[in-house]
């Protein structure tokens, strides 16, 4: 900071390096939650699964004076294993669309025995006990039965409604910028390290302004970031969410407080790093001082 030059060109790249540094956290945070085994382990952190087996079974339980089939038929073959795994499928059918930008299918169903099987024994059973032969229409309607069971599990434990997004074309749309993240990360990090090293050739006399304006920048960037985690953690404004089915507000939010969360603690590490370059910058002038005392 001897010369104006120098200070004004310091002044410009640490301006352009506090906005790197807040993509960059943004960044980072933005590539943690665009991979699928992150947010199915978020979701078995929630015991999502629990959620979803006590909606199915409310659903069952609504449908059984039309159907005629009690819901206990459909419970006894459901567990929370089944649900973790079809909604770990779902997932990984959400993130493939969105990575390889193919409107697929969305009538994703995963065939389950046991849920069949507990149709097919009380199918059989009550054929029997009201003396009804088994034939193609029997068939039929075991069959309709074991598919809309299927169905109906999977729509209840595609918690991020892919499917819904997938046949609206809403992946599809977002399948460009979902494969250009890595390309921007890579671009954000050079950036930040670029204006890093053109922030100290800028400075290249004097140790401490370097120090300085790094610090500066990190602290500035750091505080941006963490202001608004601050306000939407202390307001709770998440649970404001009005989206009606339990699991769908659950998933949702889970992801958006945890993205919140995770910034936050980048933010809070990125302000910590900041006065370490600060404090060096005050050691660093100190020690100047006493060796022109000297």
């Amino acid at each position: 900071m001897k010369s104006i030059g120098s200070y004004i060109g310091s002044f410009i790249l640490s301006v352009l390096l506090i906005f790197a540094l807040i993509a960059s956290l943004a960044v980072t945070v933005a590539n943690i939650f665009s991979k699928p085994d992150n947010i199915v382990s978020l979701t078995e952190q929630k015991n999502i699964s629990s959620i979803v087996y006590s909606e199915l079974e409310k659903y069952f339980t609504s449908r059984q004076n039309d159907t005629g089939i009690p819901a206990d038929v459909y419970m006894t073959a459901i567990d929370d294993e089944l649900i973790d795994y079809v909604m770990y499928m779902e997932i990984n059918d959400g993130f493939s669309c969105l990575k390889n930008g193919t409107q697929s299918d969305n009538s994703f169903i995963i065939k389950n025995d046991s849920v069949d099987k507990a149709l097919s024994d009380f199918y059989s059973n009550y054929a029997e006990s009201i003396g009804y032969e088994k034939d193609a229409k029997y068939d039929e309607k075991l069959s309709e039965a074991q598919k809309n069971a299927e169905k109906v599990i999977a729509d209840y434990c595609d918690v991020f409604k892919f499917d819904a997004m997938i046949s609206h074309g809403i992946m599809k749309k977002l399948s460009p910028f979902y494969n250009k993240l890595p390309t921007v990360q890579l671009f954000v990090y050079g950036a930040t390290v670029m204006l890093m090293l053109l922030m100290i050739l800028a400075n290249i006399k004097s140790t401490s302004a370097t120090l300085y304006w790094i610090g500066i920048c990190s602290l500035i960037s750091g505080i941006i970031c963490a202001v608004p985690c601050i306000y939407l953690k202390a307001t709770d404004y998440f649970s404001s969410f009005t989206i009606k089915q339990p699991q769908i507000y659950t998933a949702y939010t889970s992801v958006m407080t945890s993205a919140t969360d995770t910034l936050l603690k980048y933010s809070v590490i990125l302000a910590s790093i900041s006065i370490i370059f600060i404090i060096g910058y005050v050691l660093t002038v100190k020690n100047q001082g006493r060796n022109k005392g000297e």
